[in-house]
């Protein structure tokens, strides 16, 4: 899946936040996409909006500690 967030056409890239887990900084209108993705696996994530949309324009999306980090990648990757 590309990232709606750069004009680079660059994929989404699954990093980890300061505690280990995956997570993931989207565009907010990729939130429903991903949604449906990982629902459909049976992922458990939390979506944290934005606080201020002007200055942190981005959607992060965590994931349960035990969710692998490639796990995730792999699945954005099929929607390539």
């Amino acid at each position: 899946m590309r990232d709606a967030s750069t004009t680079d056409n660059v994929p989404i890239q699954v990093h980890e936040d300061n505690t280990g887990r995956p997570c993931l900084e989207i565009a907010p209108v990729q939130v429903p996409q991903i949604r449906v993705l990982f629902d459909s696996v049976g992922l458990k994530y939390t979506v944290e909006e934005p606080l201020d949309e002007i200055s942190q324009p981005l959607t992060s999306i965590v994931f349960e500690t035990k969710t692998s980090r490639e796990e995730v990648q792999s699945l954005l990757d099929e929607l390539d």
